[in-house]
């Protein structure tokens, strides 16, 4: 993926259950590529990025970029608050309730 190996997840715990898997490893990709100093053998769903210096507000609105890029999603400027970029899980979070509703294939949500 995009941390072509210098970033990946200690996939110690399960995926956090409001996101598929998928998204959870494109905002780990859009991590890595905002930081590429990202830590592979210290970085969990649960480190605390912000408070670790492990991002900052440019790298905050490169990983936005990044995660509206890959996942066709919109992040509105009032959900760029600290509380969603303390960690992994809060990004995912952040994520979940940007991205467009699915639909059913008759068309209805």
């Amino acid at each position: 993926m995009g941390c072509h190996g210098r970033c990946s997840l200690n996939v110690l715990s399960p995926w956090p259950s409001s996101v598929s898997s998928s998204h959870y490893l494109s905002v780990l990709d859009a991590l890595c590529r905002s930081n590429p100093a990202c830590d592979r053998g210290r970085l969990t769903e649960s480190t605390r990025l912000l408070d670790e210096g492990l991002l900052d507000s440019l790298q905050i609105v490169t990983m936005i970029g990044e995660l509206e890029t890959a996942l066709a999603c919109r992040v509105p400027l009032d959900e760029v608050v600290p509380d969603n970029f303390q960690d992994l899980n809060s990004i995912c979070a952040l994520v979940d309730r940007c991205l467009p509703p699915t639909t059913s294939p008759t068309g209805s949500p």
